[in-house]
């Protein structure tokens, strides 16, 4: 039987507070009957409203993704501003001997 797994629930599941989460996490999704039933779709259901246990991982797991591209920009920003400050302090080093 094939099931459904969600990483963002492997990460953050425990963050939610709710039960339900180990469907995504352990056991997989595996309620392929309703899938089809519109608005009654467990899938559909899950995803809920703004504080949803979906949308709280899925917010938790972009946060993750986009703090590790700050990271590195960041980095990278600092580098560049070091070059640039240690250049005008070797500059005003050389101007004054």
């Amino acid at each position: 039987m094939k099931a459904i797994f969600y990483l963002p629930y492997y990460l953050f599941g425990k963050t939610t507070g709710r039960l339900g989460s180990n469907a995504f996490i352990s056991k997989g999704f595996v309620n392929w009957r309703k899938v089809n039933d519109g608005i009654y779709c467990p899938l559909s259901s899950h995803v809920g409203k703004e504080n949803s246990p979906h949308k709280i991982v899925v917010k938790c797991y972009e946060d993750l993704m986009n703090q590790l591209q700050d990271i590195h920009n960041l980095v990278s920003k600092r580098a560049s501003q070091e070059v640039e400050n240690n250049c005008l302090c070797l500059k005003a080093t050389i101007r004054t001997d």
